[in-house]
């Protein structure tokens, strides 16, 4: 999946935005900057939003990783970039997560394997992997990093060997595509209340009120 990407520009803002603008631009040599301040402010507030719905959607909400890209003087425009892979599902509830549910040679898997529950609203469920559907998930500690991971395995009677697949959940980055709609809202509203603040900050600096 690609990255989602939010971005804001004054050629995309409303006539209102625009008429704010206009006036910044009269009253202040400094309206670009001003308007590089009221993007930046509004797309901290865009994060807040982004994992406001992940963690209201989905059990684990955690954004792994966040590129800011912030709006200049010279380049009236900025952009969040939300990394959309997917999560193991050891981080969605796993159960059971005691020792019962590891796989080693002094724990027994359990027999109707490991359920998760992604979504808050949602039921709980024991997931099927596409490759090894009769496989039961369990929990698998690496030797290395000691790090837990929701797997699934296979042994091949012909070669002897046992495949071990890990199994992911949504990436919670996957929330926002069913609301760009409140985060479009929330870019609006938010970008215009920053750049009204700007230019009553410029008023003051002029004593123009």
């Amino acid at each position: 999946m690609p990255q989602q990407e939010i971005r804001l520009t004054f050629r995309h803002a409303d006539f209102e935005i625009r008429d704010m603008f206009t006036m910044l631009e009269h009253i202040s040599k400094d309206a670009g900057k001003s308007m590089a301040k009221a993007i930046n402010a509004a797309l901290l507030d865009m994060r807040m939003t982004c994992v406001k719905i992940a963690r209201r959607t989905y059990t684990y909400g955690q954004m792994e990783k966040i590129e800011y890209h912030r709006a200049t003087r010279n380049k009236p425009w900025g952009c969040l970039r939300l990394n959309a892979a997917r999560t193991n599902l050891i981080n969605f509830l796993p159960r059971p997560a005691g020792a019962a549910a590891f796989a080693g040679p002094r724990s027994g898997r359990p027999r109707q394997g490991v359920s998760v529950k992604t979504e808050r609203k949602g039921a709980r469920f024991v997931p099927v992997s596409r490759g090894f559907p009769n496989a039961k998930p369990f929990i698998l500690k690496g030797s290395k990093t000691g790090k837990q991971y929701v797997m699934v395995s296979s042994y091949d009677k012909l070669t002897g060997e046992t495949e071990y697949r890990s199994q992911h959940g949504p990436s919670p980055v996957e929330a926002l595509f069913v609301h760009t709609h409140e985060l479009q809202a929330e870019a609006d509203d938010s970008f215009s209340r920053h750049l009204l603040r700007e230019m009553n900050a410029a008023l003051d600096r002029t004593g123009a009120r």
